[in-house]
């Protein structure tokens, strides 16, 4: 009887100190972080990564740099999402090509293709060709920068060069802007 009553003052005691404690439960699960009391399902990424460089290589060469602040990564789609990254491209023989910094970028792991935006600048390491832009595409397949957004080049010789919509080597030896292309050319 003693001992009843002792582990029944214990129960109403833990439950007197546990009756104030309300919070929100979540659980997370591969896939998402369910809050009951709302039931909205949110994606979870599968890590989060700081200070990062990535290397990407085709057929054992060097082909991309990318050095980032933060990166979150899905493995469902085996995407990374990056904060603050600077990347440096690398031609067939192993020397840099071009080198520049956004402030978000999306990696597509499985393929040689990332997304950039916000504030992007691309400097060509071979003939010293600035591109700024708001998004732009690489595709590393073909080793060609793609945008459909307003551009901007201006070339070391001090010619400007702007647009919209691009498609420019990683050099940025030959461009192609899409449409309402506009320029000022200095005399040489």
């Amino acid at each position: 009887m003693k001992r009843t009553l002792f582990l029944f003052s214990i129960l109403i005691l833990l439950l007197m100190n546990l009756n104030g404690c309300r919070g929100v439960v979540k659980y997370k699960t591969r896939s998402n972080i369910k809050d009951q009391t709302t039931k909205k399902a949110e994606k979870v990424p599968d890590y989060i990564i700081y200070n990062v460089k990535h290397y990407r290589y085709n057929e054992g060469k060097l082909s991309v740099e990318i050095e980032f602040k933060k990166g979150v990564y899905y493995s469902d789609n085996s995407v990374l999402n990056i904060d603050n990254c600077d990347f440096v491209y690398y031609d067939e023989n192993g020397e840099e090509s071009a080198k520049g910094h956004a402030d978000r970028a999306k990696l597509y792991m499985q393929k040689s293709y990332m997304e950039a935006w916000d504030n992007i600048k691309v400097e060509s390491i071979k003939n010293g060709t600035i591109l700024n832009t708001s998004y732009l595409e690489w595709d590393g397949n073909k080793d060609i920068f793609l945008t459909d957004k307003p551009i901007t080049i201006m070339r070391k010789n001090g010619d400007t060069i702007s647009g919209i919509g691009m498609e420019a080597d990683i050099a940025l030896n030959i461009v192609t802007i899409k449409k309402n292309v506009k320029g000022v050319i200095k005399p040489r």
